[in-house]
Parts: C-alpha cells; structure tokens; sequence
C-alpha cells in the first residue's frame, strides 16, 4: 500500500552559508502544510542574535506555505558546531521544527587556526 504523506513538513534541516561573506545571505526555510488545519510560526527562536529572521505567508493567512527568510549579515562568522534557527508553530503534532546554519568547510580547518580551549578538546585529546 502507498506511503502516507506527512500532514505537515518543514526543510531543509540543514543550511550551509560561506562566512564572513561580502553581502549578507539569505536562506528559506519552508513549512508545507497538506492538512486541512491552518499552522501558523508563533516564534522564531535563533541560537545567535545576529541571524535575522522574518515570516512571509505568501498565499495568505490560511495559506498552505510558511516562508521564514534567515540572513546571516556578511560580517558575522559562523561557528564551527554552526547554529540553529526553530520555528515555534501553534500545531499539536509539529510544535517545532529545527534548521542547522553551518559554514561551508574551509581549507583550513578551524582547528588548525584555532588554539584550543579548555573543555573544546576531542575526545581522545590528540590530534590526528
């Protein structure tokens, strides 16, 4: 028998953002809902308030698409472990939902850049 389509879905789980960059850059976040009940982003949560964030229903109030545009300013450097950005909804079974920020790996690791700090080391405590 077919697969069930999830009422609600939400991506992309991860965004993977160059920085610093020359001008800022924006991501989408999107909420695609097939049920039959409005959802709507009480609150968007950021683990770094230098992302910002904002809330677009293009098709309306009862629309079935939630976009939330995240811009990371072109000075702000992410860290290695990225951030993250959840959105808050007002529904019972997809209450929230999770987006990683991660930096686009470098040439030089941030390891090799960084001295490390107490409580930062790897686990096994050398380097490979």
């Amino acid at each position: 028998h077919a697969a069930v389509q999830p009422r609600i879905t939400a991506g992309p789980n991860q965004l993977h953002i160059h920085t610093p960059a020359p001008r800022d850059t924006k991501r989408l976040i999107t909420i695609r809902n097939a049920g039959k009940t409005p959802v709507h982003v009480l609150d968007v949560q950021t683990s770094d308030p230098g992302l910002l964030t904002s809330v677009d229903s293009p098709e309306g109030e009862d629309g079935r698409t939630i976009q939330v545009w995240v811009t990371v300013p072109k000075d702000m450097v992410l860290r290695p472990e990225g951030e993250s950005v959840t959105l808050i909804t007002d529904d019972v079974d997809f209450p929230k939902f999770t987006t990683k920020i991660l930096p686009y790996p470098t040439a030089r690791s941030a390891a090799a850049t960084r001295p490390a700090r107490p409580g930062n080391a790897a686990p096994g405590g050398g380097t490979p």
